[in-house]
């Protein structure tokens, strides 16, 4: 069985890499939505993505 996060996400670049380093330890995948984000959050997961 496989684990699937979906989160919803705005203007979270201050915490958003520590999020997901977290739910990378619990969920086999985890999916973004951005929600119209102003700062670097989508660039941020753009630089984590494997």
């Amino acid at each position: 069985m496989k684990i699937v996060s979906i989160t919803m996400v705005k203007n979270e670049s201050d915490m958003i890499e520590s999020f997901v380093r977290y739910g990378l330890n619990i969920f086999d995948e985890m999916i973004f939505l951005d929600n119209g984000s102003s700062d670097n959050t989508l660039d941020m997961l753009n630089l984590m993505k494997k």
